[in-house]
């Protein structure tokens, strides 16, 4: 997450200009990762939900 503040904060982007991929807003369990094809899926940690995907994520 540093990472990305840190580019965003050297290229001075305002919200709407960064390209479309470089960050997931709307994950959604069920869905098609962007990357693979593979499936999205949602688990809950200490109250957080975390979205992952089985094909070449780990928890």
């Amino acid at each position: 997450m540093k990472w990305v503040f840190d580019i965003a904060i050297q290229a001075k982007v305002e919200e709407e200009n960064y390209p479309a991929n470089f960050l997931l807003l709307n994950r959604k369990d069920g869905e098609k990762c962007f990357l693979c094809g593979g499936r999205i899926k949602r688990e809950k940690y200490s109250g957080r939900s975390s979205y992952f995907c089985e094909s070449h994520q780990s928890k």
